[in-house]
């Protein structure tokens, strides 16, 4: 597993506020295939670290790894949402949880339109 991992780009996405929930199951790999696993090329495995700091490891090699990324404001509903859907029982997070749902659904829509 840990060769596996070496060989992604590692990448800290961080917000300046606290943005990132995490959940009861906070390993999330996002991938278009129907069964992929970690050493799927193209999968994208996300760790929150904390309400500040996501780590995100893919398999982008031609974009520089190993830095820090800011944010994008409107981002953070798309990270939450997926985090929210990969867990199995709890949504954990420092902020209002309507606050936290409206970003997701925020995001969400904007995507349909």
């Amino acid at each position: 597993m840990a060769k596996t991992l070496m060989k992604k780009r590692w990448s800290i996405v961080i917000s300046e506020r606290d943005s990132f929930i995490t959940t009861d199951r906070p390993v999330l790999l996002g991938h278009k295939c129907r069964k992929y696993g970690y050493g799927t090329p193209g999968v994208v495995i996300t760790f929150p670290l904390s309400p500040k700091r996501t780590l995100v490891m893919d398999d982008i090699h031609d974009e520089p790894g190993n830095l820090c990324y800011p944010l994008a404001p409107q981002d953070a509903g798309a990270y939450n949402l997926a985090a929210w859907q990969n867990g199995s029982r709890f949504l954990i997070t420092g902020r209002p949880v309507p606050e936290v749902l409206s970003e997701m659904t925020a995001w969400a829509d904007a995507q349909v339109a």
